[in-house]
Protein backbone atom coordinates (compact mmCIF):
# COMPACT_ATOMS: atom_id res chain seq x y z
CA UNK A 1 0.00 0.00 0.00
CA UNK A 2 2.96 2.55 0.80
CA UNK A 3 4.33 2.07 -2.28
CA UNK A 4 1.22 3.43 -4.12
CA UNK A 5 -0.49 5.35 -1.38
CA UNK A 6 2.24 7.73 0.22
CA UNK A 7 2.65 11.07 -1.42
CA UNK A 8 6.40 10.13 -0.31
CA UNK A 9 6.69 7.49 -3.08
CA UNK A 10 7.18 7.66 -6.44
CA UNK A 11 4.18 6.17 -7.79
CA UNK A 12 1.68 7.84 -5.30
CA UNK A 13 -1.92 7.72 -6.80
CA UNK A 14 -0.16 6.18 -10.16
CA UNK A 15 -2.47 2.79 -9.80
CA UNK A 16 -5.82 1.99 -9.01
CA UNK A 17 -6.73 0.22 -6.03
CA UNK A 18 -8.71 -3.32 -6.30
CA UNK A 19 -9.87 -5.55 -3.25
CA UNK A 20 -9.14 -9.03 -4.11
CA UNK A 21 -12.02 -11.43 -2.39
CA UNK A 22 -11.61 -14.79 -1.76
CA UNK A 23 -12.09 -17.49 -4.85
CA UNK A 24 -16.09 -18.83 -4.14
CA UNK A 25 -15.84 -22.19 -2.68
CA UNK A 26 -17.36 -24.09 -5.05
CA UNK A 27 -15.38 -22.75 -8.38
CA UNK A 28 -12.22 -23.44 -6.29
CA UNK A 29 -13.06 -26.98 -5.18
CA UNK A 30 -14.58 -27.83 -8.63
CA UNK A 31 -10.89 -26.34 -9.71
CA UNK A 32 -8.92 -28.23 -7.40
CA UNK A 33 -10.77 -31.57 -8.22
CA UNK A 34 -10.15 -31.41 -11.20
CA UNK A 35 -5.94 -30.87 -11.28
CA UNK A 36 -6.01 -33.55 -8.50
CA UNK A 37 -7.83 -36.10 -10.31
CA UNK A 38 -6.06 -35.43 -13.71
CA UNK A 39 -3.04 -36.36 -11.39
CA UNK A 40 -4.86 -39.79 -10.35
CA UNK A 41 -5.96 -38.23 -6.61
CA UNK A 42 -8.86 -37.90 -4.83
CA UNK A 43 -9.74 -35.50 -2.78
CA UNK A 44 -12.80 -35.55 -1.24
CA UNK A 45 -15.11 -32.15 -0.63
CA UNK A 46 -15.32 -32.33 3.10
CA UNK A 47 -11.19 -32.49 2.70
CA UNK A 48 -11.37 -29.55 0.45
CA UNK A 49 -13.85 -27.22 2.65
CA UNK A 50 -11.79 -28.15 5.75
CA UNK A 51 -8.74 -26.51 4.14
CA UNK A 52 -10.39 -23.46 2.53
CA UNK A 53 -11.92 -22.74 5.76
CA UNK A 54 -8.90 -22.72 7.59
CA UNK A 55 -7.46 -20.01 5.84
CA UNK A 56 -10.51 -18.57 4.78
CA UNK A 57 -9.92 -19.30 1.02
CA UNK A 58 -6.78 -17.33 1.33
CA UNK A 59 -5.42 -18.47 -2.27
CA UNK A 60 -1.85 -18.66 -1.44
CA UNK A 61 -1.98 -20.76 1.38
CA UNK A 62 -5.00 -23.02 -0.43
CA UNK A 63 -2.81 -23.16 -3.59
CA UNK A 64 0.95 -24.07 -1.62
CA UNK A 65 -1.15 -27.02 0.94
CA UNK A 66 -3.22 -28.18 -2.39
CA UNK A 67 0.28 -28.56 -4.10
CA UNK A 68 1.79 -30.06 -1.11
CA UNK A 69 -0.76 -32.59 -1.32
CA UNK A 70 -0.50 -33.25 -4.84
CA UNK A 71 3.22 -34.14 -4.49
CA UNK A 72 2.36 -36.97 -2.56
CA UNK A 73 2.37 -40.37 -3.30
CA UNK A 74 -1.29 -41.47 -1.84
CA UNK A 75 -4.20 -41.36 -4.30
CA UNK A 76 -6.67 -40.38 -1.30
CA UNK A 77 -6.13 -37.10 0.08
CA UNK A 78 -7.57 -37.14 4.33
CA UNK A 79 -7.49 -35.24 7.08
CA UNK A 80 -3.83 -37.24 7.89
CA UNK A 81 -2.58 -36.49 4.87
CA UNK A 82 -3.27 -32.83 5.30
CA UNK A 83 -2.03 -32.54 8.94
CA UNK A 84 1.24 -34.08 7.76
CA UNK A 85 1.60 -31.76 4.66
CA UNK A 86 0.75 -28.66 7.15
CA UNK A 87 3.50 -29.78 9.75
CA UNK A 88 5.88 -30.53 6.79
CA UNK A 89 4.93 -26.74 5.73
CA UNK A 90 5.42 -25.48 9.31
CA UNK A 91 8.79 -27.52 10.00
CA UNK A 92 10.42 -26.24 6.36
CA UNK A 93 9.79 -22.48 7.97
CA UNK A 94 11.02 -23.05 11.88
CA UNK A 95 14.00 -21.47 11.76
CA UNK A 96 13.06 -18.03 10.44
CA UNK A 97 9.94 -18.70 12.82
CA UNK A 98 12.24 -19.01 15.94
CA UNK A 99 13.99 -15.89 14.55
CA UNK A 100 11.37 -13.61 14.00
CA UNK A 101 9.69 -14.84 17.59
CA UNK A 102 13.22 -14.29 19.16
CA UNK A 103 13.41 -10.60 18.06
CA UNK A 104 10.60 -9.74 20.24
CA UNK A 105 10.09 -8.64 23.78
CA UNK A 106 8.16 -10.66 25.97
CA UNK A 107 4.96 -8.43 25.67
CA UNK A 108 5.01 -9.18 22.04
CA UNK A 109 5.57 -12.79 22.37
CA UNK A 110 2.73 -13.24 24.70
CA UNK A 111 0.18 -11.28 22.71
CA UNK A 112 1.20 -12.84 19.41
CA UNK A 113 0.70 -16.15 21.03
CA UNK A 114 -2.87 -15.20 22.52
CA UNK A 115 -3.80 -13.65 19.07
CA UNK A 116 -2.67 -17.27 17.23
CA UNK A 117 -4.30 -19.14 19.85
CA UNK A 118 -7.82 -17.13 19.34
CA UNK A 119 -7.02 -16.92 15.61
CA UNK A 120 -9.26 -13.80 15.32
CA UNK A 121 -9.75 -11.02 18.37
CA UNK A 122 -11.89 -8.34 18.44
CA UNK A 123 -10.82 -6.48 21.01
CA UNK A 124 -7.33 -6.78 22.59
CA UNK A 125 -7.98 -4.86 25.63
CA UNK A 126 -11.06 -6.97 26.63
CA UNK A 127 -10.90 -7.87 30.75
CA UNK A 128 -11.73 -11.84 29.19
CA UNK A 129 -8.81 -11.32 26.70
CA UNK A 130 -6.17 -9.75 29.25
CA UNK A 131 -7.28 -12.40 32.09
CA UNK A 132 -7.47 -15.77 29.80
CA UNK A 133 -3.99 -14.73 28.40
CA UNK A 134 -2.56 -13.14 31.69
CA UNK A 135 -1.65 -9.84 29.99
CA UNK A 136 -0.56 -6.59 31.38
CA UNK A 137 -2.26 -3.13 30.87
CA UNK A 138 -4.12 -1.54 28.49
CA UNK A 139 -0.93 0.23 27.24
CA UNK A 140 1.42 -2.55 27.62
CA UNK A 141 -0.89 -4.43 25.35
CA UNK A 142 -1.22 -1.49 22.90
CA UNK A 143 2.66 -0.75 22.33
CA UNK A 144 2.45 -4.30 21.91
CA UNK A 145 0.53 -4.48 19.35
CA UNK A 146 1.56 -1.43 17.90
CA UNK A 147 4.67 -3.26 16.88
CA UNK A 148 3.39 -6.56 16.03
CA UNK A 149 1.02 -4.26 13.29
CA UNK A 150 4.32 -2.95 12.31
CA UNK A 151 6.55 -5.74 11.72
CA UNK A 152 3.20 -7.37 10.10
CA UNK A 153 3.40 -10.30 12.02
CA UNK A 154 -0.56 -9.05 13.14
CA UNK A 155 -2.92 -6.99 10.99
CA UNK A 156 -6.65 -5.93 11.64
CA UNK A 157 -9.55 -7.15 9.91
CA UNK A 158 -12.87 -6.76 9.33
CA UNK A 159 -13.59 -9.60 12.44
CA UNK A 160 -10.76 -8.56 14.25
CA UNK A 161 -6.69 -9.03 15.22
CA UNK A 162 -5.13 -11.77 13.37
CA UNK A 163 -1.70 -13.79 12.54
CA UNK A 164 -0.56 -12.03 9.24
CA UNK A 165 1.73 -15.75 8.19
CA UNK A 166 -1.09 -18.42 9.27
CA UNK A 167 1.41 -20.97 8.57
CA UNK A 168 3.42 -18.94 11.55
CA UNK A 169 0.32 -19.30 13.55
CA UNK A 170 0.24 -22.97 13.47
CA UNK A 171 3.55 -22.81 14.43
CA UNK A 172 2.43 -20.42 17.40
CA UNK A 173 -0.46 -22.52 18.29
CA UNK A 174 1.29 -25.52 18.46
Amino acid sequence: NEIFFSTKRPFYRSTEKINLQPIPFEDYFSFAREWMEKGEKHLDEVIFKQIYQRFDGHTWYVQYILNKLYEQLHPTIDEKLVEACLGDVVQSEIDSYQLLYGMLTENQSILLRAIAREKIVEAVNSSAFIKKYRLKGSSSINAALKVLIDKEYVFKSEKGYCIYDRFMELWLQS
